[in-house]
Formats: C-alpha cells, sequence, structure tokens
C-alpha cells in the first residue's frame, strides 16, 4: 500500500478503527487499578507509569494485526470497504444554532449578514429584534446595522 484512496482515511486508519479504541480501554483500566490501589489522581509524576502499562498491553502484536485485517488491507480483502461507507457525506445541517442567545454585539453582525443572504427580502427588512436602523426608503446593510447598534 503505497497510499490512502482520497477521502478514505477515516476507513483504513488502522489506529483510529482498532489500536486507539484498545488504549482507551487499558488507559481506563490502568487508571481504575492504580487509583483504588495508591488512592491517588492521575498527575505528571505518574502519568507515565500508568500509561506505559496500558501502552504496552495496547500496542500488542495481535491488536496491530487486526487492526490491517479489520480495514482489509491484509490480508487484502476488498469487501471489507462497502460502497456505503465510501458514499459521499451527507451535510446534516445547514445553518449552525447555538443553545444560548448570542451576546448583542455577535447577534447585531450575525443577523446582519443573515439579511444581507436573504437577497428576496424587501429593503425595509430588519431582522426580528433589532431597532430600526434604517429609515423605509434605506436598504438594510451591516455597516448601517452595526451603526444603528453601537453608535
Amino acid at each position: 500500500m503505497l497510499c490512502y484512496p482520497t477521502h478514505a482515511t477515516h476507513i483504513y486508519q488502522g489506529l483510529d478503527v482498532t489500536v486507539f479504541g484498545a488504549l482507551k480501554k487499558y488507559w481506563s483500566e490502568e487508571w481504575d487499578r492504580y487509583k483504588r490501589e495508591t488512592g491517588e489522581e492521575v498527575s505528571k509524576h505518574n502519568f507515565l507509569a500508568i500509561y506505559g502499562a496500558a501502552h504496552i498491553q495496547a500496542l500488542m502484536p495481535t491488536i496491530i494485526q487486526s487492526a490491517f485485517r479489520k480495514t482489509g488491507i491484509w490480508p487484502y480483502n476488498r469487501d471489507v470497504v462497502t460502497a456505503s461507507m465510501m458514499a459521499p457525506s451527507h451535510e446534516t445541517s445547514h445553518q449552525g444554532n447555538l443553545p444560548l442567545t448570542p451576546t448583542t454585539p455577535v447577534r447585531v453582525v450575525a443577523q446582519a449578514f443573515h439579511s444581507l443572504r436573504d437577497q428576496d427580502l424587501p429593503s425595509s427588512h430588519v431582522p426580528e429584534g433589532l431597532p430600526s436602523p434604517c429609515t423605509d426608503h434605506e436598504p438594510f446593510s451591516v455597516p448601517t446595522a452595526l451603526h444603528a447598534a453601537f453608535g
């Protein structure tokens, strides 16, 4: 294997597919064991001892070989990667939503840009919740909105 196919590294990365999962499991076990035996939390002084024990368990030849097998790289198995795995991702959202109402400056700027994006809106449109920064004959614009909000 000289290189991975385009946009497929998430499928063929053996570390991500197998090894890191095992490392996470062994890390949790070693951390729990250390805490149970010593009563101490992980610190910069004991991290390498705890991680080292997990690392030795996770990077065993059998786990590394299973990563190659699970990704179909060795032994080569073209049936491991299905067409659905290679399909382009689907956009699930076209607009971000924050759980909290952003602060006034952020809200004003975001609403001003959203207004400019919506070209079919009447020129007198002002985003909901904002004082009118324009007269009825003046189109809404980012500088005008910012000036109205901040003076």
